[in-house]
């Protein structure tokens, strides 16, 4: 894709995302949790155990609906992946969804909709990534957005040529610096103790005293991940097993901020999987990173090689008889 394209993209998406801050602001802590409403799609099913990962409000609804709106106006052409809405479609999530592109838009309109629609915490924002196509079923990160409404508005953009923070219409690169590299524990919420498997699907990796090794501290947006990780406030984040269109989103952000970024396995973060899966009732999956733990960070902190160590062993000890 060439410049001009993605810089027209990126501004489209900017504006789209900043359509829904003030509605989004003003409901924050009140809007109603309606994740159980299976007609949807999207995340449904929501658990005590597991709502912070289950959670959906009407404003997640209302804000991919004004988004789409918005950028069918500027690129009717693209593909899209979105989270909500995929067993019923909105009118133009339909015309979306005929495009066959090599340019995939995807969107995540509250990422931390647990945080945000209890009022925890404001780790909530919005989310919108675009991917080239690069082979059959496989694409690459071309350029991330992340808004931020509890914080009168703030992007963080990221590029090829890196990352940006951007504010009332000012921008700034924002890139890592090594001497304000943090030491300690990454933070996550996807580690556990227990062997066996996450009710998504997340195997769970063997810990002795997970809590000595990790930071679970109550953050469950990636969008807040990366802000921090950016304002060099944490030494890193864990993720396994989330939606391309934003825990992965959240590490290739990382990585052009100059983070190492790298699979368990050893392998980095490159092609992922592009588009959503159509199934037999004509509902839609998005996609979802199955390539295993992805260590966000600086590989000169030790902990980097003793979580790769951690969770191969458990991979080993899971495909014994």
């Amino acid at each position: 894709m060439d410049k001009q394209t993605i810089g027209q993209l990126e501004a489209a998406l900017i504006e789209s995302l900043g359509l829904t801050g003030e509605k989004t602001a003003k409901f924050f802590g009140k809007a109603k949790n309606i994740g159980s409403d299976d007609k949807l799609g999207g995340y449904q099913g929501v658990s005590s155990a597991n709502e912070g990962n289950m959670s959906l409000t009407e404003i997640d609804l209302e804000n991919q609906e004004r988004i789409l709106q918005n950028l069918h106006r500027y690129f009717p052409w693209v593909s899209i992946s979105v989270e909500e809405r995929t067993k019923d479609p909105t009118d133009v999530q339909a015309e979306f969804y005929k495009n066959d592109s090599d340019v995939l838009v995807q969107i995540d309109p509250i990422d931390g909709t647990f945080c945000y629609s209890e009022g925890k915490n404001d780790h909530y924002g919005a989310i919108a990534s675009v991917l080239t196509r690069a082979e059959e079923g496989l694409g690459r990160f071309v350029l991330a957005v992340m808004y931020y409404p509890s914080l009168d508005g703030e992007f963080l953009i990221a590029n090829p040529a890196g990352v940006f923070r951007e504010k009332d219409g000012k921008r700034t690169q924002v890139s890592l610096d090594e001497s304000k590299m943090l030491d300690g524990k990454f933070c996550t919420v996807w580690v556990y103790k227990e062997p066996g498997k996450h009710p998504q699907g997340r195997l769970r990796i063997g810990m002795d005293n997970v809590k000595e090794h990790v930071d679970q501290r109550d953050i469950y947006a990636n969008t807040e991940w990366f802000r921090r990780l950016s304002n060099h406030e944490i030494p890193g984040f864990l993720t396994q097993g989330g939606h391309i269109n934003d825990h992965t989103v959240a590490a290739w952000m990382a990585q052009q901020w100059g983070a190492d970024v790298e699979y368990a396995s050893g392998d980095k973060l490159d092609l992922v999987p592009f588009g959503d899966t159509l199934k037999s009732d004509e509902s839609r999956d998005p996609p979802r990173d199955k390539k295993g733990l992805l260590i966000i960070g600086s590989k000169k902190n030790p902990n980097f090689k003793k979580y790769a160590e951690f969770y191969n062993e458990r991979i080993t000890q899971s495909q014994q008889p």
